[in-house]
């Protein structure tokens, strides 16, 4: 998405669509409507960031700055209920990918910093790397020449065909609801176009807060429920009761889902930076680390998947790699042997298989070595 800039943020549509069809980042057959959307949320999440900065910081950010460029992909946009823009910030010593909301609204309209925190001062950091920069250091000053820019995870896997989790929600109003709360109930499962998607997953995120108020709504009205004058008082209650807890499933569902498709394009980005770190020949031993290390994020990515919709499928696809690996010849039967017990294990399994996944890989082109020298 950063690539969608070249001088300046504020560029209008007219300017960001003009650069992406010199640069050629969408092809007509693959720019399907999804991704469209996908691409101008994260064009506004990236302008909301730079807006925030400049409002709190005074900066104008240069889309070069490699310093630039890293600051942003580690942040997104809260917006609080009185409609002030606060950062949030994703540090790299912890493991809550939701990030920490590093800035608050303080006694005036102007934002200050939160309490000193690991995300924080990795912020003020980068702004110092940011500030030192001369803002004529480009961020190709290496090539000299315009990018030849990669594949997003969500493109690479249109392309291979790999089947990512739909997140799309489908709801309807629930009777027992407020129209406020079916109005929020549809906002949060469906956001408008524009807002924060990193921001809606993890513990602070905007699911698990609204799942939070369904869960405090839940308990008030059981209260009133025992002290309900009449039958009809207390049957209204408990429908209201019934639609809560729909309303808290749907929307705790709802992160479980958006946090599996999260880790299935983290489990594609792996494996895209461990093919550049080995190289991209598709022969010999590179070839053979390369193709195992695409064998198991594929199979990362299915039983993700099959995990959000049943967890039982997970053993049908470890039972299909272990018949994969008694066909496989002597060389890699080990590995596929490994995954395929890992991925018996669930979800523990699936966590191990994708933290290891470069030590698979090439633990199968040092096996091939050691066979092909006998």
């Amino acid at each position: 998405v950063l690539d969608a800039f070249n001088e300046s943020f504020d560029a209008d549509w007219d300017e960001i669509e003009a650069r992406l069809e010199k640069l050629k980042k969408f092809s007509e057959d693959r720019l399907t409507a999804n991704k469209k959307r996908d691409f101008e949320n994260q064009v506004e999440r990236v302008q909301a960031v730079t807006r925030v900065i400049k409002g709190k910081e005074g900066l104008i950010l240069d889309p070069k700055n490699k310093y630039v460029r890293e600051l942003i992909k580690r942040s997104s946009v809260r917006t609080l209920k009185d409609g002030t823009e606060v950062l949030i910030f994703r540090s790299e010593q912890g493991i809550d990918k939701s990030g920490t909301q590093i800035m608050k609204r303080g006694k005036t309209k102007n934002l200050v910093y939160s309490k000193d925190s690991p995300a924080l001062r990795e912020y003020k950091d980068l702004l110092k790397k940011i500030k030192e920069v001369p803002t004529d250091e480009s961020f190709y000053e290496d090539t000299k020449e315009e990018p030849q820019f990669d594949d997003s995870d969500e493109e690479y896997a249109d392309r291979e065909n790999i089947e990512l989790i739909d997140i799309s929600a489908k709801i309807g109003d629930l009777p027992g609801l407020t129209m406020q709360e079916n109005n929020e109930l549809r906002g949060v499962l469906n956001p408008p176009d524009g807002s924060s998607i990193e921001g809606r997953t993890g513990p602070n995120g905007a699911l698990q807060i609204q799942a939070d108020y369904f869960d405090e709504a839940i308990g008030e009205t059981m209260e009133r429920a025992t002290s309900a004058e009449g039958t009809t008082e207390y049957n209204s209650l408990m429908e209201r009761i019934d639609s809560l807890k729909e309303a808290r499933e749907r929307t705790l569902e709802q992160r479980t889902i958006e946090e599996a498709r999260e880790a299935q394009l983290e489990d594609i980005s792996r494996l895209l930076r461990f093919i550049d770190w080995v190289g991209k020949e598709k022969v010999g031993l590179v070839g053979i680390a390369v193709s195992t290390a695409s064998l198991i994020t594929a199979l990362l990515i299915h039983a993700r998947g099959a995990i959000v919709k049943t967890a039982k499928a997970t053993g049908k696809v470890a039972k299909a790699l272990a018949n994969l690996a008694k066909k496989a010849g002597p060389i890699l039967v080990p590995i596929l042997n490994a995954v395929a017990t890992a991925l018996s294990w669930g979800a523990k399994g699936i966590a191990w298989l994708a933290s290891n996944l470069w030590v698979l890989a090439v633990a199968a082109a040092l096996l091939a070595y050691d066979y092909l020298q006998r």
